[in-house]
């Protein structure tokens, strides 16, 4: 008999969205090829040389033609029937990451949908040069490709890759899971898999760093596979709710267990409340482990599920068509709590 585990989607949406996961189900086997890792290329001079350049360096004409795609715009899904065209926000040729002292756009940064508020968590490239901001996808919920997404109130972007949309998740308060998905059998995967992305217009590209906020990172993409009890984690969440200090937004703890391939729980000294949804997980060393999704009710009070980001990039790239680099930072501050 499995244990049903109470928790709550950390959407800020004016209520509490409910569901129901099961951190305890049985893992499961999606085994593919690593998601790659930019490189730190945000000095001082990169983003004067991008802000110089941009009107020259991102023409349309200068990504790289796609002979079957001439208008640079598709991705394939196999077998589920879904639309899911890329959106048709200008081209971002990647130039280099601003420096985070100057960025307008950093991971942290609130992202505010017609579905509700939540926190971006990481920053990403694609084999294209465009440049992504990703959160999670229950902050979207059926939101199609191509919806325009707030960020921050600084400028908006555009839905590239929603994961509950690419799955055809639906909630539903009588499955254990707490939804159902139509084009994806396997169980585990449609509980878990949460993370949807940001495309960046070119103007926007170049004032975006991918150092989270207060702490900088992530420093690589974290193998999920080696996480265990007590490792330290990170976290930045932005809730719009929280009306209270800078300092509640950055969160210190360690993992209490990995739940399965897709997800594991984490104890913070502040928990992720709605709104912090979406916000990246890193591990004590900088490295990306997840996107923060749900709050546990009942049994492990208080505690966050956390998406796997590498599982969640791999599926993102076999089933949404859409290959993505997370772009990496050096940690700038390594928080407070010792390492167990």
């Amino acid at each position: 008999m499995r244990t049903l585990v109470v928790t709550l989607i950390l959407l800020a949406a004016g209520a509490f969205a409910g569901c129901v996961g099961n951190p305890g189900g049985e893992p499961v086997d999606t085994a593919g090829g690593d998601a790659g890792v930019t490189g730190q290329a945000g000095t001082e001079a990169a983003a004067d040389n991008a802000s110089d350049d941009s009107a020259e360096d991102t023409q349309e004409g200068d990504v790289p033609d796609d002979p079957d795609d001439p208008d640079n715009t598709s991705s394939s899904n196999p077998g589920n029937g879904r639309n899911n065209s890329r959106p048709e926000t200008p081209n971002a040729v990647f130039v280099g990451w601003a420096d985070p002292n100057t960025a307008t756009i950093r991971p942290g940064i609130q992202m505010t949908s017609s579905a509700g508020q939540c926190t971006s968590n990481f920053a990403f490239t694609d084999d294209r040069g465009n440049a992504y901001l990703g959160f999670a996808a229950h902050c979207v919920g059926a939101l199609e490709p191509g919806t325009s997404i707030d960020i921050g109130g600084v400028t908006k972007g555009t839905l590239a890759y929603s994961s509950w949309y690419t799955m055809g998740y639906q909630p539903d308060a009588s499955a254990t899971s707490g939804g159902v998905c139509s084009a994806e059998t396997d169980a585990t995967i449609c509980t878990y898999n949460d993370f949807a992305v940001v495309k960046l217009a070119a103007s926007d590209a170049i004032k975006t760093s991918p150092a989270m906020r207060h702490f900088g990172g992530p420093s690589a993409l974290y193998d999920s596979s080696a996480v265990q009890s007590a490792d330290k984690v990170l976290s930045y969440g932005n809730s719009g709710v929280r009306f209270e200090t800078e300092e509640a937004a950055w969160h210190e703890g360690y993992v209490f267990q990995p739940s399965n391939e897709w997800s594991t729980l984490i104890y913070t000294a502040t928990p992720g409340i709605p709104g912090d949804s979406g916000s990246g997980v890193l591990m004590g060393d900088g490295q990306a482990l997840g996107i923060l999704v749900t709050v546990t009710i009942s049994p492990y009070t208080a505690s966050n599920g956390v998406t796997h980001l590498d599982k969640a990039l791999e599926y993102a790239r076999e089933k949404g068509g859409i290959n993505l680099s997370l772009a990496s930072w050096e940690l700038l501050n390594p928080g407070l709590l010792p390492g167990i």
